[in-house]
């Protein structure tokens, strides 16, 4: 169905089997991200946070197999070409290169593996864009289908009962998945394009709704925030003075509207948990579930390793292997920018911000040449830096296949490298 919808523009010259072999992988990379994350959850042993192999890790793994010979084949597996994805391969080379160095070496080349599938579906969507594929309906509905899958998947939840009981709320849901940050992040996935399609599409103020609702059952905070960020910012761009071929009114009910919806939402008990999670951040009398704590753990140890650690790393998992001995619990300290440095020392500090360097540049070139697609990557840079700094883990999130999709397609319609 989108194989052929998506290649309704192609130029004869351009019809070619290497096309639809690019399109079907990238559909099934992104529509079937809830499957795949689906499956982990279903399939994960006790040793999967240390890297240990997972049936969705087999899938993503042929997938990402699938991508680089498309690529190949066409002669467009040049990844360095891309600016937005070489602090990506930079980061996934150097994990390979420096696995010996780390306590879980598997760890270190899953997560690289993870930074390869990301880069080629940058890459694929880039080389199709550049195509002239006419790929907005396309990916228009991979987003509307994530979404319901999602949202459907919750109501589910809520109604047999599979809540999450350790938020603290008898409505916390994770629907089909049974986890909440793959949930959410799943779901916030889908912003950046209906954002980046408001106000001129009608059925985007209801995406952005439904989002935000689907968020608020998730009953994560840091993600709803990042959520309600990235809106924000992209409805006072759309009231600037200069945005004169918007109809003021449309943003103004969509303002008004989803105003309504917090201040319903808050009046119910499910609000009232959230309110109570959300109370905790403050912290002058809060702990942020125990983020403040894991953050000065972390720092501490950082800045009392010897030379060698403070520039080449300690490898992944080392951290919570620190936060155990520290703290009690084997988790990670809840923050990229830390979390990065501890494992790929200064290199790994150098990257993040990289990787954040060109993201903005990118948003700053797609500004000045007036694209529609600035809201779209104004919203990713926003829900990039609020989760990355206060959940951790997801700049280079498979689940967020969606939006890597999107970067590629955004860069390559602009001829961006």
């Amino acid at each position: 169905m989108y194989t052929f919808s998506a290649m309704k523009r192609i130029e004869p010259q351009d019809m070619s089997v290497r096309l639809i072999w690019q399109v079907v992988p990238c559909a099934f990379a992104v529509v079937g991200a809830p499957i795949i994350s689906t499956a982990y959850s279903l399939t994960r042993s006790q040793e999967a946070e240390l890297g240990s192999f997972s049936l969705a890790q087999g899938i993503r793994g042929t997938i990402c197999l699938v991508l680089f010979l498309v690529l190949y084949l066409s002669r467009n597996l040049i990844l360095l070409e891309h600016r937005i994805i070489r602090p990506l391969m930079f980061l996934s080379i150097y994990a390979v290169l420096t696995c010996f160095l780390s306590r879980y070496p598997f760890e270190n080349i899953t997560f690289s593996i993870k930074l390869a599938y990301t880069s080629l579906l940058f890459a694929s969507g880039f080389y199709l864009a550049k195509k002239n594929m006419n790929l907005e309906n396309w990916l228009t509905n991979c987003t509307w289908i994530i979404l319901i899958f999602m949202a459907v998947s919750q109501v589910i939840g809520l109604i047999s009962g599979n809540l999450i009981r350790g938020y603290g709320s008898d409505y916390a849901s994770a629907g089909l998945i049974d986890q909440p940050s793959v949930t959410a992040t799943l779901i916030v996935s889908t912003l950046p394009v209906f954002l980046q399609s408001f106000p001129y599409k009608r059925m985007s103020l209801a995406g952005i709704i439904i989002c935000l609702v689907s968020l608020f059952f998730t009953m994560r905070r840091t993600v709803l925030i990042a959520a309600i960020a990235a809106i924000f910012l992209v409805l006072m761009y759309d009231f600037f003075p200069f945005r004169r071929r918007i109809r003021k009114s449309t943003v103004i009910i969509a303002i008004l509207t989803l105003c309504a919806l917090g201040i319903i939402s808050l009046r119910t008990q499910a609000g009232a948990d959230l309110l109570a999670r959300m109370s905790d951040l403050n912290p002058l009398y809060g702990t942020g579930s125990g983020r403040y704590t894991f953050w000065f753990i972390a720092l501490k140890h950082i800045l009392n390793r010897n030379i060698i650690s403070m520039i080449m790393g300690d490898g992944l998992g080392r951290i919570r292997d620190v936060m155990y001995n520290d703290f009690g619990m084997y988790i990670g300290s809840h923050n990229d920018l830390l979390d990065f440095t501890y494992a790929f020392g200064i290199f790994g500090l150098f990257t993040l911000i990289w990787w954040y360097y060109e993201l903005i540049r990118f948003t700053n070139y797609l500004r000045i040449n007036k694209a529609t697609a600035f809201q779209g990557s104004l919203s990713v840079i926003t829900i990039f830096i609020i989760i990355s700094m206060g959940q951790g883990g997801e700049s280079y999130n498979p689940d967020l296949a969606l939006i890597f999709m999107i970067l590629g397609i955004w860069a390559g319609q602009k001829s961006y490298v």
